[in-house]
């Protein structure tokens, strides 16, 4: 049975993502073959085990990493 995410009503002070993708020549064209994100966030009161699995749910549902027939990554990382 999968985690149960609770949020606890904490509240993101901030948060800085950058995304890193790999661009490369397939055929007659280009192609995107990997992306990697590194989110970085202040959540007063979060705990890494309920950030992680927020983070993990939000890129699992992303619509636009949907889009992408690619691998998506991500790092993320509590920040005070």
């Amino acid at each position: 049975m999968p985690a149960k995410v609770s949020y606890n009503r904490e509240i993101l002070k901030w948060a800085r993502t950058s995304a890193r993708v790999s661009l490369e020549k397939v055929g007659e064209g280009y192609s995107i073959t990997a992306v990697h994100l590194v989110l970085k966030a202040s959540v007063p009161g979060a705990d890494d085990a309920t950030f992680q699995a927020c983070a993990a749910k939000a890129k699992a549902n992303c619509p636009v990493s949907k889009l992408f027939n690619t691998n998506i990554t991500l790092d993320a990382s509590l920040v005070p």
